[in-house]
This record gives C-alpha cells, sequence and structure tokens, in this order.
C-alpha cells in the first residue's frame, strides 16, 4: 500500500500555504497568522497533516485485507466498520442502498441502525447535492472524495467532507456485487478534529 505524504501545493513567496495528503486528497492551509516563517508553515501543515484521517488509507487497507470476501455482508460490514474512528457507511451501488453504518455515522445523521438499512439514499443527500450523487452512480469511479450536504432525521443540513472507494465482494448466491465504502473526515462547524491512533 502506498504510503500517504505530504505534498505542498500553493505558496505564498517561500511560505507553503496548501498543502495536500497524496493518499486520500485532504487539503491543509497554513493559518494566516503562521504565514510569515517558512519553517512555521510547513511545521502547522505537518501537524494538520499527522492528525487526520487518512480514509484513502483506511479504504485500501479493508481492500486488502479482504474484509468483504465474505458471504455473512451484514457481519463484514460490522467488522469493517465500527472499529472506524470517523463516520463511516457501506452502500451498494446497483441496489442504491445501505449494507451497514458505525455508530458514529448513526449518531451523525441521527438514525437507528435498522433505520439506516431501510433509508433511501435520496432522503439522505440535500436537493442540491443530487446531481453529485447521480454522477457517482453512473460514472462508478473507484475512488471519489468531495464535499456534500446530508439531511439528518431532524431536517437539518449538515456539511461534510467525505472520501469513498469502490469495494467487490461475492455474496452467498455467488454474485459478485459493488459497494463503496465512505468516510467523513470532516463535519463544517464542528470543532472535533479526529485523531490518527486507531487507524490500521
Amino acid at each position: 500500500m502506498p504510503k500517504a505524504t505530504l505534498r505542498v501545493a500553493k505558496y505564498a513567496g517561500a511560505s507553503p500555504t496548501v498543502a495536500t495528503c497524496t493518499a486520500c486528497g485532504r487539503q491543509f492551509k497554513t493559518p494566516v497568522t503562521r504565514i510569515l516563517k517558512v519553517a512555521d508553515a510547513m511545521i502547522s501543515l505537518q501537524e494538520q497533516f499527522e492528525l487526520h484521517i487518512c480514509s484513502g488509507t483506511v479504504a485500501r487497507a479493508a481492500v486488502e485485507n479482504q474484509v468483504l470476501k465474505t458471504s455473512n455482508i451484514d457481519y463484514a460490514a460490522h467488522r469493517l466498520l465500527e472499529p472506524l474512528p470517523v463516520p463511516a457507511f457501506l452502500w451498494e451501488l446497483r441496489t442504491a442502498s445501505f449494507l451497514g453504518s458505525n455508530a458514529r455515522f448513526r449518531e451523525l445523521i441521527g438514525y437507528s441502525e435498522e433505520e439506516v438499512l431501510r433509508l433511501d439514499w435520496r432522503e439522505l443527500v440535500a436537493h442540491e447535492d443530487m446531481n453529485k450523487s447521480e454522477q457517482v452512480i453512473a460514472n462508478r469511479p473507484e475512488e471519489d472524495t468531495d464535499q456534500r450536504a446530508w439531511r439528518t432525521k431532524s431536517g437539518k443540513v449538515v456539511r461534510v467532507t467525505r472520501s469513498a472507494r469502490l469495494l467487490t465482494f461475492v455474496d452467498d448466491k455467488h454474485n459478485l456485487r459493488e459497494a463503496y465504502i465512505a468516510l467523513v473526515t470532516q463535519v463544517e462547524g464542528q470543532e472535533k478534529t479526529y485523531g490518527s491512533g486507531l487507524l490500521p
């Protein structure tokens, strides 16, 4: 698995102002108060990089560990998602249905585990982002990182940064199926920063 590294994308003079994670594409920005000194700016970006949850690393680990190569998809989804320290879910491409989620995701959107499994994706995606989701279904990208607006059960709209990776698995009838594992790495308006200590 390629190791995630920090790559500087923009500079202001000699000071780095924007950098990205090479594995998941997450962007980090230098605070205005730390731009004047080059070393201070670089340290700020490095600190943000080390604290972030690298969804590319997590998702690739899931693929390489072949967690979903089992006929018991409920067990596999629970084993894959529940230990993750970020909101996460598994969503089947063909049926456009949720196959599983973890407690952090359910807390974020306000639905119970059983309700998520019955949830139509159109009930979750805010109207303004419906086209984005339809394009993912139509184009089937292997990886997709973007911002999304979701409607919670209470009707509140939350804006998240989420990364998804396409997985394949074989069900108990030997059918090849495709699903996205999606991980939320940032929730707009939340000051909580997800640590990286639980990453595989």
